[in-house]
């Protein structure tokens, strides 16, 4: 699995930095370029402090400047121009000031506009911590109401900033979910574990394995995985949520035991992932209670349709794919167990030799 996300990275990487070259070839977000805007200031003394100001953006000359007009028809351009006057139709309100190396900025509210593209991803790029959009004047109009001209940072590498900030993102979830399941692997585990020294597991999978040995024909009969592969089943089928992933841990590690190749997955693992991906729900999922309450029972028939569906595909995708010589040859196999053996398949208790007696 990590070889599967180290691909995904790499692939998605790549075509971030194709995608950002292209942008840059093709100079997308106008880098360096003026872009007009309409200021109008009551009090030009910016010495005296920040200084209010309203702040307008020409339709005509923002499709101009980001050359959103070519290859249009007319007809198209039209439709094109009434889109961004209906967005630029009010002016926003603003602050300007000057900074100590006497340069000119200008923060204007944007957090509540919904901004076309391109300059939706340059407030973005632009933007402060409150949500304004953050900008250098080149040069302020010679009257109190006029023209003027704002440098805007240039906006590069977009699409790599992207991808490290979700990876970031994705990093604070994923110790966020951690830290959750913590109480509840706790609970689940101590319960498998006293279950196991009682023998209740032993039993039940005396019980459950005739039922799953045609899905799982690599286990051997009578190995304490059936057990947990139940209980997994079980825990998904009835839409536990993350009282599930206990039960499938635990199946994947009795299963990682039997593998002859501890670092790539068995048959059997594949089939296990793809039973709780594609899982058959015979009651609504505790998301949907928490969504829709009561109502979800209504869904009830739908549900058990749709994932029986998808259970059946899954297992016989699943079946299918093992037979493939390409996925047959790189199956590690499963040790040889049998009752009695640890999880080695050695035996725990050897067996006496028969001393041979000559009368």
């Amino acid at each position: 699995m990590n070889y599967v996300w180290a691909a995904l990275i790499i692939v998605s990487l790549g075509f971030a930095i194709w995608a950002d070259a292209g942008d840059i070839a093709s100079d997308k977000y106008r880098n360096k370029a003026p872009f007009p805007i309409n200021i109008e200031m009551v009090d030009r003394d910016l010495d005296n402090g920040p200084q209010d100001a309203t702040v307008s953006i020409d339709a005509e000359a923002y499709m101009a400047f980001y050359k959103l007009d070519q290859g249009m028809e007319k007809t198209q351009r039209q439709d094109a121009l009434k889109q961004l006057q209906t967005v630029f139709n009010k002016p926003f309100k603003g602050k300007i000031s000057k900074t100590e190396s006497g340069a000119i900025e200008l923060r204007f509210a944007l957090n509540s506009t919904k901004l076309p593209e391109p300059m939706a991803t340059v407030y973005k790029d632009n933007k402060t911590k409150n949500g304004d959009f953050l900008a250098k004047i080149d040069k302020l109009p010679e009257t109190a109401a006029g023209l003027a001209t704002l440098n805007l940072a240039p906006s590069r590498f977009l699409s790599i900033k992207s991808i490290t900030d979700a990876a970031f993102d994705f990093a604070d979830v994923a110790v966020t979910i951690s830290l959750g399941l913590i109480g509840v692997l706790a609970l689940w585990l101590g319960l498998m574990n006293i279950a196991d020294k009682a023998g209740l597991i032993n039993a039940f999978c005396k019980l459950i394995s005739p039922v799953l040995r045609p899905l799982f024909p690599e286990v051997p009969k009578g190995h304490p995985a059936y057990g947990m592969l139940a209980l997994a089943c079980a825990a998904n089928a009835l839409g536990t949520g993350n009282a599930a992933t206990p039960m499938g841990i635990k199946a994947m590690e009795e299963l990682q035991k039997l593998s002859k190749k501890k670092d790539t997955a068995t048959n059997s693992m594949v089939m296990l992932l793809a039973m709780s991906t594609a899982s058959l729900q015979i009651t609504p999922s505790a998301t949907l209670l928490a969504v829709l309450g009561v109502a979800a029972a209504d869904l009830l028939v739908a549900i058990l349709i749709v994932t029986a569906i998808s259970a059946v595909i899954a297992i016989i995708t699943a079946r299918l794919m093992s037979k493939l010589p390409m996925f047959a040859k790189t199956n590690p196999g499963h040790i040889d167990w049998k009752p009695g053996d640890d999880d080695e398949g050695t035996p725990l208790v050897k067996e006496k030799k028969k001393e041979s007696v000559s009368v």
